[in-house]
């Protein structure tokens, strides 16, 4: 290629290189004047570049859930029963071995009573049975005795053992006889002590269902016994909210009573277990402090 025709190329770029410098510094008014007739053009775009970064976005879940106090006791009878008294009513606070409920004890202070005297007589059967067993080992003692000096036969003095071990056995089996009436009587006076059914912690009575007059048993749900001090707040997570919860997490507690207020509390527990049906567990959220006129529920 000849000189020339470098030199050529050479102002051919350097020209294509100006327009082109000319072109990005024009301002509004040189791109509308570049534009043809008729034709207007707006202000070019503003493009602002900024560093990328990677992290993770906080993730908010909302779900209802069921208000229960800590620790909360549905009081069941120990005996079968009419009820002669009922001391509380809901909303009543109650101290642990607060009388509650008293069931009428005229039947049980009546099979006390013949426990007691069934255990007076077999009490009286066992001293008898111990005092023929000394006389029967004191006569046994003197046969001997006499055995060695030849006053009486060999077959005498063995026939006095075996009595001596029949004695033995009846004083075993009175003793036995004994032991079994005191545990009826202590089964008939712990049964007279459940008469009064008491509360079996401080808290604060609900669900009555105890009236007089009243025919329970085991099965009877007479109330509910609960420390409203503190609550819990139970709540359903499905298999995958529950990969990405976990215990110690902040959580916002609200309640229809109180509509503008959110109560702060934390994730205490999640069940490691999945529902068969559903697919989901369960987690609580402990609350320490009371939520003010909140139900349980």
């Amino acid at each position: 290629m000849s000189p020339t025709t470098r030199s050529h190329q050479t102002v051919f770029s350097l020209g294509c290189l100006a327009l082109l410098l000319s072109a990005c510094s024009r301002g509004p008014d040189a791109a509308t004047s570049a534009a043809g007739p008729g034709e207007r053009r707006g202000p070019l775009p503003y493009v602002e570049v900024v560093q990328t970064r990677s992290g993770t976005l906080p993730l908010e879940q909302r779900l209802s859930g069921i208000v229960r106090a800590r620790n909360e006791v549905v009081i069941f009878p120990e005996m079968t029963g009419r009820i002669d008294e009922v001391m509380v009513d809901n909303g009543d606070a109650v101290t642990r071995g607060q009388p509650l409920v008293r069931i009428h004890a005229r039947q049980v202070e009546e099979q006390l009573r013949q426990a007691r005297a069934n255990l007076r007589m077999q009490e009286a059967a066992a001293d008898q049975a111990r005092a023929q067993l000394q006389e029967l080992r004191a006569q046994l003692a003197l046969s001997d005795t006499l055995a060695r000096r030849d006053f009486i036969t060999e077959r005498e003095l063995i026939r006095l053992q075996a009595e001596v071990e029949v004695a033995e056995a009846g004083y075993a089996r009175a003793q036995a006889v004994v032991e079994s009436a005191e545990a009826a009587v202590e089964e008939r006076e712990w049964l007279l002590t459940q008469t009064v059914i008491r509360s079996p912690i401080d808290g604060v009575v609900g669900r009555r269902r105890a009236e007089i007059g009243m025919r329970v048993d085991g099965s009877s749900n007479l109330f509910v016994v609960g420390d409203l001090s503190q609550v819990r707040v139970s709540v359903q997570l499905t298999e995958q909210l529950a990969r990405q919860v976990e215990v110690g997490q902040p959580a916002l507690i609200r309640h229809p009573q109180l509509p503008h207020e959110a109560l702060e509390a934390r994730i205490s527990r999640i069940s490691p277990f999945l529902e068969a049906g559903s697919f989901s567990t369960e987690a609580s959220i402990d609350r320490p402090k009371p939520v003010g006129n909140v139900r349980t529920g």
